[in-house]
């Protein structure tokens, strides 16, 4: 991972880099050619005195001290050569050789200045123009060009330096001013992040930096609000968990203590019940004693299946089968109810493993809680169908009854919660249960006034099973 020290630093010393090489390279050519011009004004500046001289000589008929003072003006400015020609190129006066021009790559200067044609000119030249001809010199500048070169490598090596100093400068504040404090940043989420909530950014200055250590600041002390309101809720979540598993242990026992009495005073209820020289008012006060009993000892049997609950016992289940076993249950139920029971089962529904019993008391249960809460008249429907993108099947059972309102569907899967007259509450807690311990999930949709849809989905494999 590259720092964000780096990819700031980098970027800003590349462009000092740069910045410097072409003001190196720019300020050498600049200079260069400067050299140049000094150069040639000054060879044209000399050659100007040359021309007023031979003009002068000429006039005095001297004409022997020309070529000496072309050879001092060359030795003055220091050329290869002085020629003076003619226009037409017919006469050349020389002051050297020019075969002594060095070759290869010496830097050389050409510089040509006109001859003005004079009286005493024509008296020897036939010119047609007011241009007796030219002087011309070549000197060399390699020297100068050496000059302007070293001076350009010791500026390169200058600025190379100052780039340098430049450079270690910027990463050195980079370092301190962004580098640093979001390494204190990273640093503090690490820490929270392995549970440590005493973390406090110092803030230093108001830039950017700054403002993201307060928003951390202020984001980490509503965590730590948060964080405490979550293990009060746990605390208290665990409180009442324990309270309920004592509730449950203690109703439990109470239940197993009752359920025999309860079958023995069934039992020989019952047999009174089926006297035949029983009274017509007895035999209905047996009968009402025997339902209350049943309902006594259905409630027992809940209350002991949730605080005991049996392990599973894992075998293929055909889920069609099962919920046909079911449906045939129910039927009397909804007959007598004026009810409608549908059933969609689709054909490639594959088999699962589960517990056979507990599966079918889950889904006896929520069609018993969907028929209850249906008026007569209305519709109940049981759905199966298989959802293999998930490697899962999908129950469902849905109903045209009341529907549960939005601030009762956390509650109606809490123990001992019930909005039916007489109701235990703990029909769906087992259902959730058990289909939990088959490695399954079980959602509820609810429109008051429109009914409930209670969808059940099971891994094919049982929960945890290969």
């Amino acid at each position: 991972m590259r720092s964000i020290a780096l990819k700031i630093s980098i970027p800003i010393i590349l462009s000092i880099f740069i910045f410097f090489g072409i003001l190196g390279y720019h300020t050498y050519t600049e200079r260069r050619a400067a050299f140049r011009r000094l150069v040639e004004q000054d060879a044209q500046a000399v050659l100007r005195v040359v021309a007023q001289g031979i003009a002068l000589l000429m006039e005095a008929e001297s004409r022997d001290h020309v070529l000496e003072l072309m050879r001092s003006a060359r030795t003055e400015i220091g050329a290869f050569y002085l020629e003076a020609r003619s226009p037409d190129g017919r006469y050349t006066l020389r002051a050297s050789d020019p075969a002594a021009i060095p070759q290869g790559s010496t830097e050389w200067l050409q510089v040509r200045v006109p001859l003005p044609a004079r009286n005493t000119c024509r008296r020897c030249h036939t010119m047609a123009t007011q241009t007796e001809g030219y002087l011309e010199v070549r000197r060399n500048i390699g020297p100068l060009m050496a000059m302007a070169r070293s001076w350009y490598t010791r500026a390169s090596l200058t600025h190379l330096l100052a780039s340098i100093l430049l450079s270690l400068s910027i990463a050195v504040t980079v370092h301190w001013t962004v580098r640093r404090p979001l390494q204190r940043l990273i640093g503090a989420m690490e820490r929270v992040a392995q549970g440590h909530w005493d973390v406090t950014l110092p803030i230093q200055g108001q830039d950017e930096i700054a403002a993201l250590a307060r928003h951390f600041n202020s984001m980490l002390e509503r965590l730590r609000a948060y964080q405490e309101e979550r293990e009060r809720e746990q605390r208290a979540k665990l409180q009442q968990a324990e309270h309920m598993m004592t509730v449950a242990e203690m109703a439990a026992s109470l239940a197993h203590e009752l359920k025999n009495p309860l079958a023995g005073i069934q039992s020989a209820l019952t047999v009174l019940f089926e006297q035949e020289d029983l009274r017509p008012e007895a035999r209905e006060v047996y009968e009402s004693i025997i339902q209350d009993l049943s309902r006594i000892n259905q409630v027992l049997e809940d209350l002991l299946q949730y605080a005991r609950p049996r392990p599973i016992e894992w075998t293929a289940v055909d889920l069609g089968s099962l919920v046909e076993s079911v449906v045939h249950r129910v039927l009397p139920i909804v007959r007598e109810k004026g009810l409608q029971l549908h059933t969609d089962l689709t054909a490639d529904v594959p088999v699962v493993q589960a517990d056979p019993h507990q599966l079918h008391q889950m889904l006896y249960n929520l069609l018993l809680n969907a028929i209850q809460a249906t008026d007569e008249g209305g519709r109940v429907t049981v759905g199966l169908r298989s959802r293999p993108e998930a490697d899962e099947v999908e129950l469902w059972v849905e109903d045209t009854g009341h529907g549960i309102p939005p601030d009762k569907l956390d509650l109606v899967l809490k123990p001992f919660y019930s909005t039916k007259p007489g109701g235990t509450g703990l029909g769906l807690p087992i259902c959730l249960r058990i289909i939990e311990n088959h490695g399954g999930r079980l959602s509820i949709e609810s429109e008051v006034g429109r009914g409930s849809t209670f969808r059940v989905y099971l891994p094919i494999r049982g929960a945890g099973r290969a």
